[in-house]
């Protein structure tokens, strides 16, 4: 039998705007889309893989570029992982400027990797394992596990993370001499002398 429905959220009636749900041989039929909005959840369609998203989709590409892409699951590991390096994390992890500025660190680290030697990328494999086993060493397997876990990651990801990083850093080192720094440094003075900010600090 069809009759007319009403939906109460909360205690707060709501009706869809696009289609009416209705009761067929005992098994009520409601719009989807209506009813993920009124509980605040998004509805994506992929139309490769004829899949309906209600909520978070792990596979949308949330960054593209010049040789890959960067998926929402990606990011979330990469951007979880900042709990616990950065102290103003848990404060800015809502903000869209931090969260910019989060993926493209995900991106760089990528792009200069990409660009690293073998030697780079070794080095920087073993300075992770090096580091995971001094963390598993002070704090404990346990305690090093669980500090994993409250952020929602796993060894692997802040393996990938470190390693990630590391490599950026190898190879910028590598790539760059003293005399170019230098002559950077000294371009940017003669452009700008405020650029920098020149302190000089005293033993008391």
């Amino acid at each position: 039998a069809f009759r007319n429905l009403t939906y109460m959220f909360d205690g707060v009636e709501k009706a869809p705007t696009d289609a009416k749900g209705f009761i067929y041989e005992g098994t009520t039929y409601v719009p989807l889309r209506f009813m993920s909005d009124s509980l605040g959840k998004k509805v994506q369609w992929d139309e490769a893989t004829s899949t309906i998203w209600v909520g978070s989709n792990p596979n949308q590409v949330v960054a593209t570029y010049t040789g890959g892409t960067v998926t929402k699951a990606e990011f979330d590991a990469f951007f979880n992982l900042k709990a616990l390096f950065n102290s103003g994390h848990a404060s800015s992890k809502d903000n869209i400027d931090y969260q910019t500025s989060v993926l493209k660190e995900l991106v760089t680290n990528r792009v200069l990797y990409s660009r690293a030697s073998e030697a780079d990328i070794a080095a920087a494999k073993q300075s992770a394992a090096e580091r995971v086993a001094g963390w598993k060493q002070q704090m404990g397997e346990a305690k090093f596990q669980a500090d994993l876990k409250n952020v929602n990651s796993t060894e692997n990801s802040i393996q990938y993370y470190l390693v990630g990083s590391y490599t950026a850093n190898n190879y910028v080192k590598s790539s760059i001499t003293d005399a170019q720094l230098k002559a950077q440094y000294d371009s940017t003075l003669a452009a700008n002398k405020d650029a920098y900010t020149i302190a000089s600090v005293r033993h008391i």
